[in-house]
């Protein structure tokens, strides 16, 4: 239930802190690298635990490049032009 008598305060910006502890934000998986590897979900953890300790109450999903289209072309080497061409 929210209660409206006072603010919520929303996490921050989880791709940049992932960028900034190290964790591979690159194409063509940017920030969803950090789902591919034990190194990157401990980090991404750490950044949610981050937050919670700093005074969120809400702490996003983050479901940017986690389609199935993004994950063929991680397979396959790269971001690669789409559409008419």
């Amino acid at each position: 239930m929210i209660v409206k008598s006072r603010l919520l305060l929303l996490d921050g910006a989880t791709g940049t802190e992932l960028n900034r502890r190290g964790v591979d934000t690159g194409l063509p998986m940017w920030s969803a690298n950090a789902l591919t590897n034990d190194t990157g979900l401990n980090v991404l953890r750490q950044i949610h635990v981050d937050y919670l300790n700093a005074g969120a109450d809400i702490i996003t999903t983050n479901t940017f490049r986690t389609d199935r289209r993004a994950r063929i072309d991680q397979v396959r080497g790269g971001d690669r032009p789409r559409g008419g061409g």
